[in-house]
């Protein structure tokens, strides 16, 4: 930690800082320790979908496991913000991979049929 001034030393020591993008594009966690990155993953490696825009559930569980911390032992959350992104797009976003997920399901259980709408 040589790059922090002496006074901020003490402050830093045993700091854990749990980063978060949510709700756009590659949703993802991270955890800093220290100065140092402990874990990062996004959100697409648990549910197989690309781009997942959603919440990081499962990408934060897998972060705090590794470091073997509970969330009472983070200090602070950074959490990403796209002022740029659509609002007004992403319930019809959810709702089309909903009715896609759906549709997957029963392809899967049924053979190869599709349900058509």
């Amino acid at each position: 930690m040589a790059a922090l001034p002496q006074r901020y030393r003490a402050v830093a020591a045993k700091m854990y800082i749990l980063g978060i993008n949510a709700y756009h594009g590659d949703a993802a966690a991270a955890l800093i320790k220290d100065g140092r990155l402990i874990a990062a993953v996004e959100e697409e490696r648990f549910n197989r979908i690309k781009h997942c825009a959603g919440f990081p559930t499962q990408s934060i569980q897998y972060c705090l496991r590794a470091a073997g911390v509970d969330i009472e032992q983070i200090e602070h959350v950074g959490i990403s913000r796209d002022p740029s992104a659509h609002l007004h797009k992403k319930p019809l976003f959810a709702a089309m991979r909903l009715v896609d997920r759906r549709r997957w399901a029963v392809s899967t259980t049924c053979g190869s049929a599709w349900v058509e709408d």
